[in-house]
Order: structure tokens, then C-alpha cells, then sequence
């Protein structure tokens, strides 16, 4: 007996490693991105975030991405969200340790599909760019 949901997910990782190079943050896919969930009936588009930890970073604690407010725990890599296209969205990301540490954020403005990068590094704190 096969087991799909395995079929799928190396599938997945198929796909992912086909669409960037050896070393680099892989892309979620769109079918992957977690729905904007705040009453919004206009248009769409994917925010995808790389999340990476950078030299000396917490790689134990999890990041914690907000979209409008709405916080999301998640993991170090790449996260694809859904958001609205037609007006500003404010996008942050910190690490919940005993208090908020490594915090960066941004408005983003009406437009396309996007990607951003996260860094956290143990020296000179977070980056969202």
C-alpha cells in the first residue's frame, strides 16, 4: 500500500528544488499559503517569506509572523501568505522568547505578488527587506 500524503510531499519537494538553486530559501507554493482570514472582498496576491536565521541567530525558537495584526507561529524557511492586492498591509516578524526580541516590520504597499526575506542575526538583530 502507498502512502499519498508521502507521494505528495516528495512530490512537493521535487517542485521546490526544481524552481531554485542548491543553498537558497525555497518558495512556497501558492496552493501552500495561509489564507488572509480578516474581512477583505477584493483581490489577492502571495506574500512569501523567507525566514532565515543568520550567523550566531535562536535556530530553537520559532518565528512569529503578523499579517494586519494577526500573529502566526510558523517556521524558519519559506511561508507564503495570502493578502489583499488592493491596499496596504502591515507585515512584522519577531521571535517569542521571554519577551519580543528580533522584531522588524513593514507596510507594504497595493501592488503584486512579493517576496521578503527575514534575517535574524545574534549581533546586529533582525532585518525585513
Amino acid at each position: 500500500m502507498t502512502d499519498p500524503m508521502g507521494e505528495y510531499l516528495s512530490d512537493l519537494e521535487k517542485r521546490r528544488a526544481a524552481q531554485q538553486p542548491p543553498g537558497q530559501p525555497q518558495p512556497a507554493p501558492a496552493d501552500l499559503r495561509i489564507p488572509y482570514v480578516e474581512p477583505h472582498a477584493g483581490p489577492r496576491r502571495t506574500l512569501v517569506l523567507h525566514l532565515v536565521v543568520g550567523s550566531g541567530g535562536p535556530k530553537s525558537t520559532p518565528p512569529v509572523v503578523g499579517i494586519d495584526g494577526r500573529q502566526y507561529v510558523v517556521v524558519w524557511g519559506s511561508v507564503a501568505f495570502e493578502i489583499p492586492a488592493d491596499r496596504r498591509v502591515h507585515v512584522s516578524v519577531h521571535l517569542q522568547r521571554e519577551q519580543m526580541a528580533w522584531a522588524a516590520s513593514t507596510l507594504l504597499p497595493p501592488g503584486p505578488d512579493l517576496a521578503l526575506t527575514y534575517e535574524a542575526r545574534a549581533l546586529s538583530g533582525a532585518s525585513l527587506r
